[in-house]
């Protein structure tokens, strides 16, 4: 007598999935993003991946059958401002279904950063050889307050002087 392991019971354990870009750009409330977006994902499952798909705002808008799993979310007709919820959703040669943890993208169109000169004051004047202390801060409406490693100050004639919010 031969068992036959089709009608045995069908593997019912979830595949496992993870969205293996976090696209570098965490924002407290969600992510501030605009154009075109990449997403990239992994999944197992010891009986095979049939699929892996992109939800965004619970529907479906596109499903990758082969590794690399990656996707192309076009932001664009999307509405500044708009907070939209993003997961990927993984499905096993059995049907099994498994998602990640669904986060939140808020569309807009990012801002450049908003710089302020405390010194030298407005009109100094120096001779060669004085010393000048620069001094000034950087505001970014996405990142607030921009710390010194994000500060350059940069001259038209001898490019980068220093980094930092001050420096001689």
């Amino acid at each position: 007598c031969s068992k036959d392991d089709s009608t045995g019971p069908k593997d019912k354990v979830a595949p496992e999935v993870a969205i293996t870009n976090a696209w570098n750009v965490a924002k407290e409330g969600g992510i501030v993003r605009n154009g075109v977006v990449d997403i990239s994902a992994e999944a197992f499952d010891d009986a095979g991946i049939n699929r892996v798909e992109l939800f965004v705002n619970n529907k479906l808008v596109e499903s990758d059958t082969t590794t690399p799993y990656e996707f192309e979310w076009d932001m664009t007709a999307l509405a500044d401002g708009s907070t939209n919820t993003v997961f990927v959703r993984a499905v096993d040669a059995n049907g099994n279904t498994a998602k990640t943890d669904a986060f939140t993208v808020k569309k807009g169109a990012t801002s450049a950063p908003v710089s302020s000169l405390d010194a030298p004051a407005t009109n100094s004047t120096y001779s060669q050889g004085d010393v000048i202390t620069f001094s000034g801060s950087a505001n970014d409406a996405e990142d607030g307050a921009l710390s010194d490693s994000q500060i350059s100050w940069v001259s038209n004639l001898q490019g980068v002087l220093g980094q930092g919010k001050s420096f001689q």
